[in-house]
């Protein structure tokens, strides 16, 4: 039995310090990158991953600071069990490097239940150059992963998928401010639902951090990530 549990991103976490005041199928991408050289603060952030209420695994986050080189590790472990046997394994591990607001290198390793996946690109002559798994890929300059960490992710119509290394369109819409539980208490956060190549559910506190991220399994289960 296969359940395929898709993060990119998933994961992956933690948004910038202002949000997009509206997020909808027309916003521009050629709008003015926010400013990410006091947004994310180096250090790290950890999100339970849970499936239909049980606990499967978990996502770290961290940042790491040098001039105007901000550099993102993403790290995630999930298990999903039936009767103390393991029947789907996903782990996975990103770099994202970020140089003056662009991103300018972005590699991951992934094993999804056995399938490996391969990703390495780095930004070469204006644009985001490499492969994967040994298949070359080329994107434009100014690409962002659907790691959701980043503040500008809702204004976008398309994500870079970490995984797989493909162009996912997607359409946003902002659904305000709602009351969630998150850290262990309730807390304000703006919501936005991403429907498109990638469907979440996506929730930023008021500092513009990634609290929670919610979406549907191919298994119909209901998939969570919340910060800890």
């Amino acid at each position: 039995m296969r359940i395929i549990v898709l993060l990119a991103a998933i994961l992956s976490l933690a948004a910038s310090s202002a949000l997009a005041q509206s997020a909808t199928p027309s916003a521009a991408p050629a709008e003015p990158r926010v400013e990410l050289a006091a947004f994310p603060q180096p250090g790290k952030l950890t999100y339970a991953v849970i499936r239909d209420g049980d606990k499967i695994g978990s996502q770290i986050v961290e940042f790491q600071r040098n001039g105007d080189q901000l550099l993102v590790l993403t790290s995630v472990k999930i298990e999903v069990s039936l009767l103390g046997i393991t029947i789907y394994r996903f782990v996975h591990r990103s770099e994202e490097e970020w140089k003056a607001g662009e991103l300018a290198r972005l590699t991951s390793n992934t094993d999804d239940d056995g399938d490996k996946r391969v990703v390495d690109l780095k930004l070469v002559d204006g644009k985001l150059k490499g492969d994967y798994n040994g298949q070359a890929k080329e994107f434009p300059l100014g690409m962002i992963p659907a790691t959701f960490w980043h503040p500008d992710s809702m204004k976008q119509t398309k994500l870079l998928d970490q995984v797989k290394a493909r162009n996912r369109q997607i359409t946003v819409k902002d659904l305000g401010t709602e009351t969630i539980t998150a850290q262990g208490k309730k807390i304000e956060a703006r919501h936005f639902s991403v429907s498109g190549q990638i469907k979440r559910e996506v929730w930023y506190g008021p500092d513009g951090r990634l609290e929670k991220l919610q979406f549907e399994g191919k298994d119909g289960s209901e998939i969570v990530m919340v910060l800890r």
